[in-house]
């Protein structure tokens, strides 16, 4: 087991992995009595408490911490500690000595205020481990805090596990990029409730730039989501005949910035949210069609919908869920699979076609990954 173990794929669902070990960043903390705070991220892997770092005291580790300044932004997703080999005496070690302290796994942006992200109930077991830290958060600051237990201890190694592709999103050029989901009936609606949301940065309007479509090629049965030429008016459509079905719309969207936009139904009536604000109502249409979805360009081939240039981040479908239907808090971290998500994309930094939900292999035409991204 190394210093610092990696999460090897990205978002919320990847693996954990032992293979890559990146060390960065120094050791902080208050327990320093025989071998120091630095005994535990020397990447030891046998010795007794002597050689292990401890908090000195009648309180044994009541109150102790060790954690990493890392130096640099990172979203620690797990913490294994490790007790001494030499003695596993409950009174020599901090997890669990022979009280009944829990950890708290914790975050700070300046090392001295300092956030829970999980608490974790300790037990017997010579490693100890904090998994999925319920903070979807990336600071400079963490460590592990000893609440519990005041019969003294030691930790001989404490390795912290991080998510290795931070937040980003999808590039499209404006010129052939766009993505493609595959024909699922997990994207197909009908008549039933939904949310189709996801952040969007326009670089310039010089084209009718395509959000989201799932049309046909040679269908008008299904939605798209988009903007307009010039003006930038945001505008959904439904099985649009001639250009009449347009659902809804607004005009508060611009280039040179990030827009949460979200499309929801409930029950017959079409929402449309701009960062978090209801701007139009509408009546939904029968969206029976099962067709590949394009997200950056069209999928009807005779459509006035082009190439997006831009970004797109954190696509979210949901099928059988209006997740808005009034003005909510826009999300500040990316977004999560809840109940009932179909489709949840581009919230990488190192690929455009990594998905934590999809009903199957997203195609990546020229669209590239991009760290950019709207937290």
């Amino acid at each position: 087991m190394g210093i610092l173990q990696m999460l090897m794929s990205g978002g919320a669902t990847g693996t954990y992995s032992d293979e890559e070990i990146r060390t960065l960043g120094t050791a902080i903390g208050n327990m320093t009595r025989d071998g120091g705070i630095t005994a535990a991220f020397d990447g030891t892997t046998t010795g007794d408490y002597q050689v292990s770092a401890r908090l000195d005291g009648s309180n044994g580790c009541l109150g102790a911490w060790i954690g990493k300044n890392f130096g640099e932004e990172v979203n620690i997703r797990k913490v294994t500690l490790y007790r001494p080999d030499g003695n596993g005496s409950s009174g020599s070690n901090c997890f669990p000595g022979s009280g009944s302290g829990d950890s708290d796994l914790q975050y700070s942006d300046d090392g001295s205020s300092w956030t829970t992200a999980k608490t974790q109930v300790s037990t017997s077991a010579k490693s100890y481990l904090i998994s999925d830290n319920g903070a979807d958060v990336s600071k400079q600051y963490w460590r592990v805090l000893f609440v519990g237990d005041v019969n003294g201890g030691s930790v001989r190694e404490c390795a912290f596990s991080m998510d290795t592709d931070p937040p980003g999103s999808v590039e499209f050029d404006g010129s052939g990029d766009y993505l493609t989901v595959p024909s699922s009936s997990d994207l197909t609606f009908g008549t039933g409730d939904f949310t189709v949301e996801m952040w969007v940065y326009a670089n310039n309007f010089t084209n009718r730039g395509t959000f989201y479509d799932s049309r046909g090629s040679a269908s008008l049965t299904g939605m798209v989501i988009g903007h307009e030429s010039s003006t930038g008016k945001l505008k959904v459509y439904m099985n649009p005949a001639g250009g009449e079905d347009q659902i809804v719309e607004s005009t508060d969207f611009s280039t040179g910035s990030w827009y949460h936009v979200a499309v929801t139904c409930d029950s017959t009536t079409v929402r449309l949210f701009v960062n978090g604000v209801l701007k139009d109502t509408g009546t939904g249409r029968n969206l029976s069609n099962t067709e590949a979805v394009n997200i950056g360009y069209k999928t009807y081939t005779s459509s006035g919908y082009d190439y997006l240039d831009g970004f797109i981040s954190n696509v979210r479908v949901l099928k059988g869920t209006a997740l808005y239907t009034s003005n909510f808090t826009v999300p500040t971290s990316a977004l999560t699979n809840v109940t009932n998500t179909k489709l949840l994309c581009c919230q990488s930094s190192n690929s455009a076609t990594i998905a934590a939900v999809t009903p199957g292999t997203i195609v990546a035409t020229g669209a590239v990954a991009s760290s950019d991204d709207p937290f």
